[in-house]
């Protein structure tokens, strides 16, 4: 289990781990997160057409390029409005309701056991125990690289979000080895989290869908037990 947080500068606010994040608070966090790579986008978008057709515009004083240079900065306006509008559909509020449909599908409810697997952050593991108020939510860290992540942005989740404490229904707990501290046949749902499409796939993430097959507990009609996957 996770006990230490490091200790970088953010310009965004750390969890408390005895409470709560608010959905604003994930979909700050996801636009933190993501600053580097807007950034990268929008220098890119300035050197290949907005500085050229600035350029044309001005010193030949050609309507054609002024008109241009306002409509390519128009769109990317509407572009950048529309990929924030996705960023809180995905991280805030109407996150909830993706995973709520997840669940009606798998047909999960009751006193479920699920495994919430991630690479560092509680969110999925949350909701889960809100939709499932009779739950046991295994939120499972399972990011196994040494020191810090090479993706910044993976290390920057890390380092902005504690392990919860204290709450009734979540806990955290790591793997070693990409291996599930989990017993054979426990779990009625595993879930793959935020980010594990960031484990290496030249073995780990073999194994970790192997250790999800382990730990799930046989289903009607099927050698392994109700599964469902949050990405």
């Amino acid at each position: 289990m996770q006990t230490t947080q490091s200790r970088r500068w953010h310009a965004y606010p750390r969890t408390n781990p005895a409470r709560k994040p608010t959905p604003w608070w994930y979909y700050g966090r996801a636009l933190y997160v993501s600053r580097r790579d807007y950034f990268k986008i929008y220098c890119a978008l300035m050197i290949v057409l907005g500085f050229p057709m600035v350029f044309l515009a001005l010193y030949f004083d050609w309507q054609y390029w002024k008109a241009a240079a306002l409509g390519a900065g128009t769109v990317s306006l509407f572009y950048l409005g529309y990929s924030l509008l996705g960023l809180y559909r995905m991280y805030g509020h109407p996150g909830r309701n993706y995973i709520a449909r997840l669940i009606r599908e798998a047909d999960v409810g009751g006193a479920a056991v699920v495994a919430d697997i991630h690479i560092g952050t509680y969110r999925h593991s949350y909701i889960l125990a809100d939709l499932l108020p009779n739950a046991v939510i295994h939120s499972v860290d399972c990011w196994g690289e040494q020191g810090d992540p090479k993706e910044t942005a993976i290390r920057d989740v890390r380092d902005l979000e504690c392990p919860p404490t204290g709450h009734p229904q979540i806990r955290p707990v790591r793997t070693e080895n990409y291996s599930l501290p989990l017993p054979d046949g426990s779990c009625n749902v595993v879930a793959f989290g935020f980010g594990t499409h960031e484990v290496p796939n030249n073995g780990p993430l073999d194994q970790l869908f192997a250790e999800a097959k382990r730990v799930l507990k046989p289903g009607p009609g099927s050698t392994e037990g109700n599964r469902f996957a949050v990405k």
